[in-house]
């Protein structure tokens, strides 16, 4: 099997329990992209995050698919587009959510840049949880719903598995728990990691194939089942592990370094990198 592209996870794949990236993985990353290999970072943090969790010299080397795959920034192109937007009954949505008890912390999320939220940050904090400053943060009564990504509803500690029925009142959306149902996404039905990457590699004219996937979560499950090559994290739930080719090392362990090591990188990938 020749491989031609690398898609990776955030947390808890490619970065480790300490939100960062290990230093093994990632010279094996950039020598990898030297080599050829085209690399994919897909997760459901917003860019503005993304930047201050992974180094700006692996960065800038990537396709970077966010919010569940609601947008997507091609790096090496300088380039970035929008796979679908909520629309406009996420108006009801949110009213809808506004009103839970216990509270649900909201957080709208408009490409990845400025977001909406419920929550009262004081500076500091919206620069230390959000990578936000106060000019980035709006009210929830301020959405621009024509540009909508994704609303994340924080549980706050509390699971919020019961929120799950309402997607029967929501057939353009996906709901996409995370954390044991304490955190759901949702996103437009039309997007989502493995549909985002898939778009991606057809635009660089790669199969799924000739892809490479690492996961952790049930986010990632479509994602591995779609690649020629499908590996869970040690640290993965088991439900992803059972949908995947290889299980690796926990993340804390630089097990994609590893990986690289004795498989591609001694491998030469028929693709130029752009």
């Amino acid at each position: 099997m020749t491989i031609k592209a690398i898609v990776l996870d955030l947390d808890f794949t490619l970065l480790n329990r300490e939100r960062k990236v290990g230093k093994r993985t990632l010279s094996r990353l950039i020598e990898a992209y030297q080599q050829g290999f085209t690399l994919i970072i897909a997760t459901s943090r917003p860019i503005r995050i993304v930047r201050n969790l992974v180094p700006a010299e692996l960065l800038e080397l990537t396709t970077l698919i966010t919010l569940n795959g609601a947008v997507v920034h091609e790096f090496t192109r300088d380039h970035q587009w929008q796979m679908a937007c909520l629309g406009l009954e996420a108006r009801h949505l949110v009213a809808a959510l506004r009103e839970t008890d216990p509270p649900v912390q909201i957080t709208a999320e408009c490409w990845g840049e400025n977001f909406a939220t419920n929550r009262d940050y004081c500076a500091e904090t919206l620069l230390q949880k959000q990578n936000a400053t106060p000019a980035m943060l709006k009210q929830l009564d301020d959405i621009d719903y024509g540009w909508l990504s994704k609303i994340t509803a924080d549980g706050q500690g509390h699971s919020l598995e019961a929120l799950m029925a309402w997607q029967e009142n929501y057939s353009d959306f996906r709901f996409v728990p995370t954390d044991d149902f304490k955190v759901i996404n949702i996103i437009p039905t039309a997007v989502g990691k493995s549909t985002a990457v898939e778009r991606v590699l057809a635009r660089l004219n790669i199969t799924p194939a000739e892809t490479v996937a690492f996961g952790d979560e049930i986010p990632d499950i479509r994602l591995l089942e779609l690649v020629g090559l499908g590996i869970a994290m040690g640290n993965a739930k088991p439900e992803v592990k059972a949908v995947a080719d290889l299980v690796i090392g926990d993340c804390d362990e630089d097990p994609i370094a590893d990986f690289l090591d004795v498989t591609l990188l001694r491998q030469t990938p028929k693709v130029q990198t752009a």
